[in-house]
This record gives C-alpha cells, structure tokens and sequence, in this order.
C-alpha cells in the first residue's frame, strides 16, 4: 500500500481511494428521493430486502445520510479507474449498514450497496 500524501490518496492493486466524497451527497439524495427515482442494482434490491427494507426504507435510510458523520470512502472502480464511488455506514437500527453509489451510464446516480457492514 502506497501514501500520496499530497493527494491523500491511497493507492493499492489499481484502485485509488480519498477521504473526501467525490459525488455531491445532496444531489444524490434529491436523485434518490423516492421509491419511483431510487435508481439500484439487483444486488442492492435483494440485499436491503434481505434486511426487512424495501424501497421506502431505503430511501429513507439515504435521506438520512449525513456528512461527514455516516462517510466512509470514496474508491475508484476495480474495472474502471475513472469511475468513482462514494461509500456511507450509516447506523441504522443499532446496525451498521454499508451503502455505495455511483454514476450510470446514463449519467444517473445508482446505488450499488446497500448492506449490513
């Protein structure tokens, strides 16, 4: 593992991570703010359902999502290093969750996970 510490950075097996977010968390919730907007892969579906959660829930679990109390990381991609995602562990129910999002392809934002941590 590699310190940048000019860019405070970190680098390891082709992916970078910072400290800071790279998606602005207010325009992900106002993306993201209601069952019919919530833009999520399959595997975050099923996990949050795996978690009693269905898309009411989640949403208001990420419009709760504060920063930089609930802000964990941003990472690039394995497959893409200019593709950046911003992960969140919220304390949800006396449980940690882990929510990640990205941008799509369309230029949407997406939720990735959304997970016990």
């Amino acid at each position: 593992m590699k310190l940048d510490v000019q860019q405070s950075m970190l680098h390891y097996v082709g992916v970078t991570e910072k400290r800071r977010l790279t998606h602005d968390l207010a325009a992900i919730k106002a993306a993201l703010a209601s069952p019919a907007t919530l833009n999520r892969t399959k595997v975050s579906t099923r996990d949050a359902s795996a978690l009693g959660m269905d898309a009411a829930a989640v949403v208001a679990v990420i419009q709760a999502l504060q920063y930089p109390a609930d802000f964990d990381k941003s990472a690039t991609a394995h497959h893409n290093p200019r593709q950046w995602h911003d992960s969140y562990k919220p304390v949800v129910d006396q449980r940690t969750l882990y929510l990640k999002f990205t941008v799509d392809d369309e230029g949407k934002f997406l939720l990735t996970s959304f997970k016990e941590a």
